[in-house]
């Protein structure tokens, strides 16, 4: 006997809640105004985890609310975004925040979308990406502390010469003076981490001193051996 279309899971809604209760990220369906409709299991358990105590766990809430009560200017941003989805002005919006927790750092990706048959419908998935900015972050590090290992070694040889001009031209002092401190910064961080403007400042400084020092060679006719 053919089985009814009315038997198939497919008819029936409680199919859907464990389709959406079975995703890792923390669902949640929203009206036009932002009420909250409606969430998945990942949403109630990250609400347990993190001591939301409301049993309904945001739903009948409005998440535009909460977003401007929030301290965090990024909750203002990402409620901007879902209310362009929802109100038509985007098809989808993607956002990525920090989200840390006492004892944690953790990141996450916000994502909305409308549901294309239901005007003034959407859905927002939050969906944790803690490991992959740490990996991203860890090897930024990497990059930065190879630049300066480059750069280090790439002027090693200067401190020598840098001595034999300081004994006999006095107007090149003040150009060795801020190379040799800069050196000593790259010598202090070439192991451990530098920020990105501190890297770009001390790689533009050494090139704005490579061509001071050129140019004063040039212009004096220092000889290698630091001579006239």
């Amino acid at each position: 006997m053919t089985e009814k279309a009315h038997d198939s899971p497919l008819a029936d809604l409680t199919f859907y809640k464990a389709v959406l209760d079975a995703l890792e990220a923390h669902i949640a369906l929203l009206d036009g105004r932002g009420t909250i409709l409606a969430v998945n299991a990942a949403w109630r358990h990250f609400g347990e985890a993190n001591g939301i105590r409301d049993p309904r766990f945001g739903v009948g809430a409005n998440y535009f609310a909460v977003c401007r009560a929030a301290v965090d200017p990024s909750a203002r941003a990402a409620a901007a975004g879902i209310q362009d989805v929802l109100s038509g002005r985007r098809s989808s919006f993607h956002f990525e925040y920090p989200c840390h927790s006492p004892d944690e750092e953790r990141w996450f990706t916000l994502r909305a979308t409308p549901l294309t048959d239901y005007t003034g419908f959407g859905v927002v998935a939050h969906e944790n990406i803690t490991e992959r900015v740490i990996t991203e972050r860890t090897l930024t590090q990497h990059r930065q502390i190879d630049k300066l290992n480059l750069v280090a070694q790439r002027f090693q040889g200067w401190h020598d010469r840098i001595e034999e001009l300081l004994t006999e031209h006095q107007g090149f002092r003040e150009i060795c003076e801020d190379y040799q401190e800069l050196a000593i910064w790259i010598e202090d961080h070439q192991s451990s981490h530098a920020g990105r403007k501190e890297l770009e400042d001390s790689l533009q400084l050494l090139d704005s001193l490579v061509e001071e020092i050129g140019y004063y060679l040039s212009a004096n006719n220092v000889s290698k051996s630091g001579s006239r």
